[in-house]
C-alpha cells in the first residue's frame, strides 16, 4: 500500500514538471526549431484549411490521403505562430493535375494585399529537356549550349528577347541609346486606384521629378496613409510618407485633390521603380513629370470618376502582356473593353474575364471606355506608346511558350518538386522579419493562375511547418525570453 502511495506521490510531482517542461519547449523552443505538420485529416492549431469555400472543395479522402482541391484562384490558409520566430519553412505535398503553375507565399503588405509568392510547381521547367548549368542554386538552361559557365553568360549576354527568367532577378546595365533629358513637364490625366508600381528611366545628369495629384475617396474605414518608395535593383533608396490625417476626412466623401511632389537628384543613370503603396481608397488623378519613360508593372487599376467628375474617363493602355484579366467591382463598371480592336465584354461585377493575345513583337492595345476596372497581365502597361519601355527579360509564367516566344535561355532559381508516391513535394523558406506577425497569425496565398479556365483540380494534402530561431543557450537565454515576453505583451495590449 505504501508503495502504491509513493508511486502516486511521484506521479503528482512528475505531471506538473512534465507539463511545465512541455510548455517551455512549445513556447520557448530551446533547440530553436519547432516542426509541425497539418495533413487535412483533422484541425490543427498551427495551420488552417484552405479558404474561401467557393474556391476549394471540402476535405476529400482517397488512398489514405486527406486533401482539398483548388477550383478557383487564389485561395488562402493561415499559419499560427506558437511564439516568436525569425524564419519559417513551409513545405507542401500536392498534385498539380493539369495546372501548369502553382505559387504560394505570405502576405507582406496588408494595405495592398501584396504577397511574397514563391514557386511550388512550374510545369514548363519540370519538363524542360534543355541542358543546363547550375551554380549556387542558379540554373541556366540553354536551347543550344553556347555558354560553358554562368559568368561567361553574364559577360556576353544575348539579346534580352531571347532570355526568360523565373524566380530570379537579372541585373542588367540597361540604357536607352541616344536618350537626352527633357526640360519640359508633361501632364497625364490617368485615374489609378490603390497600390501601383511604376518603372521609369533616369538619364545622365537627369533628376527624378514627379508630382502626383491624389484624392482620398473615404469609402472604407481605417487609416489611409500615402507611402511612396523608390527602388534601384530592388534596393530601397528613398521613401516619402504622408500619414493619415493629411489627405482624408472622417465623412464618407472624397477629400480635396492634393499635390504630392516626389523628387530625387544625383541618381545613377538607369531604371528605377516607384512603389505607390496606398490602400484602395487613394486615387491618383494626375501625374506630372519630366521623365520620358513610365510604365505600370503587371496591374493597372483604372479608378472611377464617382464623386470627382460627371463625365467618364476613357483610357488606352499599351502592353507587352500576352494576356489580360479584367474585373470590375461595381455593377456600374460593366463595360465593353476593346482588346486589339476586338470586343471584350466585362458583363458582370466581381468576375474575371480573360483575353489571350497572339505571341508578337508588337504591343497590344486595351481600351476602356469608362475606367472603374482592374486590368492585370504578365507585363508592363503604358497609357501612351511614347511612354512605353521594357528594361526586363521575359518572365516565364503560366502563359509562356518557350518555342513560340523564341526564348533560347532561361535563368531560374527554381527547385524541382520531389516525387512522393504519386504526389509532389516542394518547400520554401520565408524571413519573418518581412512578414507582419503582430497578431501571431500569418496569411498565406496559393496562386493557381487560370485554374478555372483549364478546369484543373490541383490538390493540397499536407502543409509542413518548420519554425526557426536562435537556439537558447546560457549566454542568450535572457535576451530571447525578454524578446518573447515583449512580443506577447504587445499582442495583448
Amino acid at each position: 500500500m505504501k508503495a502504491i502511495f509513493r508511486i502516486f506521490q511521484i506521479i503528482i510531482v512528475i505531471i506538473p514538471i512534465g507539463l511545465v517542461a512541455w510548455l517551455i519547449n512549445v513556447n520557448f523552443v530551446p533547440s530553436g526549431t519547432l516542426e509541425k505538420s497539418f495533413d487535412f485529416s483533422a484541425p490543427s492549431p498551427y495551420a488552417d484549411y484552405l479558404v474561401p469555400q467557393e474556391r476549394v472543395t471540402g476535405v476529400l479522402r482517397e488512398d489514405g490521403e486527406s486533401f482539398q482541391q483548388i477550383i478557383q484562384d487564389p485561395v488562402y490558409f493561415h499559419v499560427h505562430l506558437p511564439s516568436s520566430f525569425n524564419q519559417l519553412t513551409v513545405g507542401m505535398k500536392f498534385k498539380p493535375d493539369e495546372q501548369t503553375l502553382l505559387e504560394f507565399g505570405p502576405m507582406i503588405t496588408e494595405e495592398a494585399w501584396q504577397y511574397d509568392l514563391r514557386p511550388l510547381y512550374n510545369d514548363a521547367i519540370e519538363h524542360l529537356s534543355w541542358p543546363y548549368i547550375e551554380e549556387n542554386g542558379l540554373k541556366l538552361y540553354q536551347r543550344r549550349q553556347n555558354y560553358s559557365s554562368l559568368q561567361d553568360f553574364f559577360d556576353n549576354m544575348p539579346a534580352m528577347d531571347e532570355v526568360a527568367v523565373y524566380n530570379h532577378t537579372l541585373k542588367t546595365d540597361y540604357a536607352i541609346p541616344g536618350y537626352a533629358p527633357s526640360n519640359d513637364y508633361r501632364e497625364y490625366e490617368i485615374y489609378l486606384r490603390g497600390y501601383h508600381q511604376f518603372l521609369t528611366y533616369v538619364g545622365e545628369n537627369e533628376a527624378l521629378d514627379f508630382s502626383f495629384w491624389v484624392q482620398d475617396m473615404n469609402r472604407g474605414e481605417g487609416a489611409d496613409p500615402v507611402i511612396i518608395n523608390l527602388y534601384r535593383d530592388n534596393m530601397a533608396i528613398d521613401s516619402l510618407i504622408i500619414p493619415d490625417g493629411e489627405l482624408w476626412r472622417a465623412e464618407h466623401q472624397g477629400s480635396a485633390v492634393r499635390q504630392i511632389d516626389f523628387n530625387k537628384n544625383f541618381l545613377t543613370p538607369g531604371v528605377y521603380k516607384i512603389e505607390f503603396k496606398v490602400p484602395a481608397d487613394i486615387f491618383i488623378r494626375k501625374i506630372r513629370t519630366k521623365q520620358q519613360k513610365l510604365v505600370i508593372v503587371n496591374t493597372a487599376f483604372l479608378g472611377d470618376e464617382v464623386g470627382y467628375k460627371d463625365t467618364e474617363q476613357p483610357t488606352d493602355l499599351w502592353t507587352n502582356s500576352n494576356y489580360i484579366v479584367a474585373e470590375t467591382f461595381h455593377a456600374d463598371g460593366t463595360q465593353e473593353l476593346r482588346a486589339n480592336n476586338e470586343l471584350m465584354p466585362v458583363s458582370e461585377s466581381h468576375k474575371e474575364f480573360y483575353k489571350e493575345f497572339p505571341i508578337s513583337a508588337e504591343l497590344n492595345n486595351v481600351y476602356s471606355p469608362q475606367g472603374d476596372i482592374k486590368i492585370t497581365g504578365n507585363g508592363l502597361f503604358a497609357w501612351s506608346r511614347d511612354l512605353y519601355f521594357n528594361p526586363y527579360p521575359i518572365k516565364l509564367d503560366a502563359n509562356s511558350d518557350l518555342d513560340r516566344q523564341g526564348i533560347n535561355y532561361l535563368l531560374t532559381e527554381y527547385k524541382n518538386a520531389v516525387a512522393q508516391g504519386g504526389w509532389c513535394y516542394n518547400e520554401q523558406t520565408f524571413d519573418l522579419e518581412r512578414v507582419p506577425t503582430e497578431s501571431g497569425t500569418i496569411k498565406f496565398s496559393i496562386s493557381a493562375p487560370g485554374v478555372a479556365r483549364r478546369q484543373a483540380l490541383p490538390a493540397i494534402a499536407e502543409i509542413d511547418l518548420s519554425f526557426e530561431r536562435e537556439a537558447i543557450t546560457l549566454e542568450n537565454w535572457y535576451t530571447i525570453i525578454k524578446k518573447y515576453f515583449g512580443k506577447a505583451l504587445a499582442q495583448i495590449l
